[in-house]
């Protein structure tokens, strides 16, 4: 058992392939001033020339990250044009469908990529764990090792098909000489005797 400290990279990954932003946002304590840099289109150039691929253009455009809006303007300067490329399909740009704009803006809120602490707490690991903590093996002969002698198994949903899934997992426990009991916690004595009378090791 244990923690992935899997910090940020799943939101991150998810943001890339969905083009959708998922932060969290916290409230400052005053009002601070920011600067920002947005793609502008030209919805009348941009829909001229692409029809009913435009407003897939339009709404990628607006998703862009600063950084990325960066390398459409520098690409606009350099070469006349931005190659936008959504789904595999790459789409032309000119400066006469899109321009950059800078500015400065006032927030209230201060938005952040939340990171991810994801506890490794399934049930084969506890398993895993209970048999490794009472795993032994003897000082004076490494052929002969110690394991538990009794293992108890609990489960609070009644669901019938259980009773006969522990029982024999008992069972096979029992042959080889470790025992065991089932808590079947919320269910008749009706059912428990079933279970007992199909299963006479199980208690």
């Amino acid at each position: 058992m244990g923690c992935a400290d899997r910090s940020a990279y799943d939101l991150s990954q998810h943001t890339l392939a969905t083009k959708v932003r998922l932060v969290a946002e916290k409230k400052l304590a005053e009002p601070k001033t920011v600067d920002f840099v947005e793609a502008v289109p030209n919805k009348a150039a941009v829909g001229k020339s692409f029809k009913k691929e435009a407003k897939e253009i339009m709404e990628t455009l607006s998703k862009l990250e600063p950084a990325e809006i960066e390398a459409v303007e520098s690409a606009l300067k350099s070469k006349g044009e931005y190659q936008l490329a959504i789904n595999g399909t790459q789409y032309r740009l000119t400066p006469e469908m899109l321009e950059v704009k800078r500015g400065q803006k006032t927030v209230h809120v201060e938005e952040y990529v939340p990171n991810v602490i994801e506890p490794s707490f399934g049930i084969g690991r506890i398993m895993y764990s209970i048999f490794e903590h009472n795993f032994r093996v003897r000082s004076d002969d490494g052929q002969r090792t110690v394991s538990p002698l009794f293992s108890s198994y609990q489960f609070l949903d009644a669901i019938q098909t259980f009773f006969f899934i522990f029982g024999f997992v008992c069972s096979v426990l029992f042959t080889t000489s470790v025992d065991c009991s089932v808590e079947m916690l919320g269910t008749s004595a009706e059912q428990q005797c079933r279970v007992c009378s199909s299963h006479p090791q199980v208690r």
